[in-house]
């Protein structure tokens, strides 16, 4: 029974995190809050949106290490794309969460980026996100992220 226990409070704490993650990238003033939910060595992919022209802030990338990704973000809130004030939003939906080893697990979901300055809100960019955590002493952490925003034409397989 405790192995069970267990089990559920690790799926909710990495739904916790994937939720953290959106609202820390969104709302935090401090950048080390968001960072911290990340390994060191983390790798964010990203893969161009089908309007890449529309939204020139989000071009293909692969950061590897936090340092790149707190680079990236850093960038992101100085163009005014994502961070505190700027009324935009990170959603996640259907959120599946699979505990692949005591330490670590895989989780698919749907994003959707939303625009609010603009009226009504517009949602220029979603896909899907595919996360890879650990546990890293006692927390969940993400180690890797692929945000896919051409995938939302087709739906994830899950195995």
């Amino acid at each position: 029974m405790e192995e069970a226990f267990r089990a559920i409070a690790d799926d909710l704490e990495i739904r916790n995190l994937v939720a953290l993650l959106a609202q820390y990238a969104d709302g935090s003033k401090n950048i080390e809050d968001y960072l911290d939910l990340f390994t060191e060595d983390a790798i964010w992919e990203y893969s161009a949106p089908p309007q890449a022209d529309e939204v020139p802030e989000r071009e293909a990338h692969r950061l590897v290490g936090r340092d790149a990704i707190e680079r990236d973000r850093r960038r992101l809130r100085a163009v005014g794309f994502q961070g505190p004030g700027t009324r935009t939003f990170h959603l996640n939906t259907t959120l599946a969460v699979r505990l692949t080893g005591p330490d670590s697990a895989e989780a698919t979901s749907y994003f959707l980026y939303v625009d609010g300055n603009q009226s009504p809100a517009v949602i220029p960019i979603m896909g899907t996100y595919s996360d890879t955590f650990v546990r890293v002493g006692t927390r969940w952490k993400l180690k890797h992220r692929v945000a896919d925003p051409s995938a939302t034409s087709a739906v994830p397989t899950l195995e």
